[in-house]
Order: C-alpha cells, then structure tokens, then sequence
C-alpha cells in the first residue's frame, strides 16, 4: 500500500469515527428503520432465551406436578408467575454455560420418568408403614372349638374368655 493509499483509508476511517461521534450513523439508521442490531451475547438475546426458558418451565411444572401428591403445598409456592420467572431467570444462564437441557432429558429419559413415577410411590409406602407402626391393630386371638370359632381382642391388655 502507498502513502497516498494509507493516508486515504485513515481519512476514511477518522470520517466514520467522526460520524458515530456525532450520531449520524445512529440517525441514518433510525432513518431507514434498520432493525436494531442482534446481541453478540446469544445469552443476552430475547429470541434465544425464550425458547429455553418456556422448556424450563415445562420441567418445572411437571415435577411439581409429580411432587403434589408428597408435598400438596408445592403448587402455592409454584404459581405460574414463580414458574415463568425462574424459567426466565435460568434460562439465561443455561445458555451462557451451554447446559443441554433437551439432550440431558434425552439421555436420561428413562430415568427420569422412573423417577416420576416412583417417587410417590415411595413416599407413600413411607408413610403407610409409618402409619402402621403408629397404629398397631389391636391383639387379636382366634379360639377354634370343633367347627366354631370366636375371635376375642384384647383391648385393655388382661386376657379375655371367649
């Protein structure tokens, strides 16, 4: 590049640097109604994040869902509005750190929907046994005589006739 060629180009460039100085850039854009230009940061762009955020708040919701017969209070601290805002707040973040979300719920499909459906089913075997061990039935005792029979229970704990 020659001399002259150098110093045209900085006058260019020093010309350019001076109009988005002085705003004509931004004024010519708004002029021809140019869309505003795309995030560099794709955690930070509303069209990216809106999708990540709606299948979080699917997540969100249908674990509470599986939860509610465990813990009945889930669904008054996870209202629509608590949902859509964590899947808002996360969704961001998932992006920035490249977390997988449909690919961990594919990978681990199984899983999870064994998980769902177990879970329940645990905590309420849990609290069955719990129940019964609370609860114990009263003493039982079962008198045959031939081919009559008398069942006595013991309430009090002193031995009953039959």
């Amino acid at each position: 590049m020659s001399g002259d060629e150098l110093d045209a180009l900085r006058a260019e460039v020093e010309a350019a640097d001076a109009a988005v100085v002085e705003g004509e850039v931004v004024a010519q854009a708004a002029a021809h109604e140019l869309p505003p230009p795309p995030s560099l940061l794709p955690y930070r762009d509303p069209a990216q994040i809106a999708p990540v955020s709606a299948q979080l708040q699917a997540i969100i919701s249908t674990t509470v869902a599986v939860l509610t017969p465990v813990c009945p209070s889930l669904p008054g601290v996870y209202t629509d509005d608590t949902v859509k805002a964590v899947g808002d707040a996360i969704a961001p973040l998932s992006i920035k750190y490249n977390w997988q979300t449909a690919a961990w719920l594919d990978k681990y499909a199984e899983e999870i929907g064994a998980a769902m459906v177990l879970m329940p089913v645990g905590a309420a075997t849990v609290a069955a046994v719990r129940h019964d061990l609370d609860n114990p039935p009263p003493d039982t005792v079962t008198v045959t005589d031939g081919e009559d029979a008398a069942t006595v229970t013991d309430t009090d704990g002193q031995a009953a006739d039959a």
